[in-house]
């Protein structure tokens, strides 16, 4: 945390929620990642800077029962990933500089910390409706990817225009057909957006 503005240290040493917004390259993934740490760091060692125990089971037990309840949520899988990837850097930078006693509870951290879930906004969506906590939404959903769901509305509009087609004034038939295209682009983008598909 040294290398830390007087900003950054507000909000790496904040108790509570985090939410960081900010422009590419101000430091966020350094904040998040020095947040959890400190955090995990508060969990571990009592005042006194002596382990909060000494019992591996017990260790173990709260570590990962501490950081299941840990949500970092992102907009891009890169920055997920991202994430992770600085997280688990960090905490193996703690397990070779620890000089402690024989337990070492870093180690343990690493494992643990697996049960953290660090995600996309859609991801950490998916993972509490498959875990079932809106029982009136089936848990049995699938995330579509942009490709499938594109080709999910084109099949839509073309089924749609085989069913009423014939129904529709031939003027009407004309330019929808004419516009096929465009139709096709504005369902995509109305129905990707939430606010327009309301």
């Amino acid at each position: 945390m040294s290398s830390a503005n007087s900003e950054q240290k507000i909000a790496i040493a904040h108790n509570g929620g985090v939410q960081l917004q900010a422009g590419a390259g101000s430091g966020k993934t350094f904040v998040l990642i020095e947040h959890i740490i400190y955090l995990i760091e508060k969990k571990l060692y009592l005042p006194n800077g002596e382990l909060f125990t000494n019992d591996e089971h017990q260790l173990r037990i709260e570590l990962k029962s501490y950081l299941a309840k840990i949500v970092l949520m992102t907009f891009t899988k890169k920055a997920a990933g991202e994430l992770k990837t600085r997280l688990n850097s960090k905490i193996k930078q703690k397990i070779k500089d620890y000089n402690g006693g024989k337990l070492n509870p870093w180690s343990y951290v690493q494992v643990a910390i697996t049960s953290m879930t660090v995600t996309t906004i859609d991801g950490f969506c998916y993972k509490l409706l498959s875990l079932g906590y809106f029982p009136h939404i089936s848990s049995e959903i699938e995330i579509i990817q942009t490709a499938a769901f594109e080709a999910k509305m084109n099949s839509l509009v073309d089924w749609w225009l085989s069913e009423k087609l014939d129904k529709l004034d031939p003027v009407l038939q004309e330019l929808m057909l004419s516009q096929i295209g465009q139709v096709k682009s504005a369902l995509r983008d109305i129905f990707s957006d939430p606010d327009l598909r309301m």
